[in-house]
């Protein structure tokens, strides 16, 4: 399976699809457009987030009752799901602050402890990567747990870094990189239809200002 695009493939793709491909001078500088090209990366990455799923905490970690403090082994974008890995169930997850206010009730009012049902959880207010976990129920019996969410993805740092995303998702992100590189050279309207107009369509249906470029213009299906 072919590898994805370094950052000076992409580049050199994108500078291609814009035309801008001088040597001396060219209209975006290589840092404008491995910006561009980052800009485009971190877009690609939120709004696709099924490529971006990770185990941020797993079963033969500590068991757990109420509340957990996770610092993951990625900077994580969101937590998402959690399960018991002792009972196969599925815990709902609800407001954090709602479900710390129904345990402070329950521990005012001496509730037994029972078995998890639902979860929470907040980023740490001053920990970038640290999050606050809660469970409710109390847990009378402490339960190992997966929690899976989604990663941020690291900046690029040189070009020789990989864009990541696989061959096809590299180069759809060097595309809309390109079509930046285009705007910022001053290329006409249909110059960046055109460029635009060879994105997938699951792309094309998320990005509303390109649908509007491309309303009098042939879309690729």
């Amino acid at each position: 399976m072919p590898a994805s695009l370094t950052l000076a493939n992409a580049r050199d793709l994108a500078r291609l699809i814009a035309q801008d491909t001088a040597t001396t001078d060219p209209g975006v500088s290589d840092t404008k457009a491995n910006a561009l090209i980052e800009e485009a990366r971190q877009w690609y990455a939120s709004t696709f987030p099924e490529d971006t799923i990770v185990l941020a905490y797993n079963e033969t970690s500590a068991a757990v009752t109420t509340s957990l403090a996770l610092t993951p082994g990625y900077a994580m974008r969101s937590l998402d799901t959690c399960f018991s890995t002792d009972t196969g169930v599925m815990y709902d997850k609800v407001d954090y602050y709602l479900l710390s206010q129904k345990s402070q009730k329950d521990t005012l009012e001496s509730v037994a402890a029972s078995d998890i049902t639902s979860w929470g959880c907040i980023r740490d207010t001053t920990v970038d990567n640290k999050w606050n976990l809660i469970f409710y129920p109390t847990a009378a019996v402490a339960r190992n747990i997966r929690i899976y969410g989604h990663y941020e993805v690291t900046a690029l740092t040189g070009d020789s870094d990989n864009i990541l995303f696989g061959n096809h998702g590299s180069r759809v992100i060097a595309r809309l990189a390109a079509l930046e590189m285009a705007r910022l050279c001053g290329r006409p309207t249909d110059f960046l239809a055109s460029i635009a107009a060879n994105l997938p369509e699951r792309v094309l249906t998320r990005r509303d200002d390109l649908k509007r470029m491309l309303a009098h213009h042939a879309m690729r299906t």
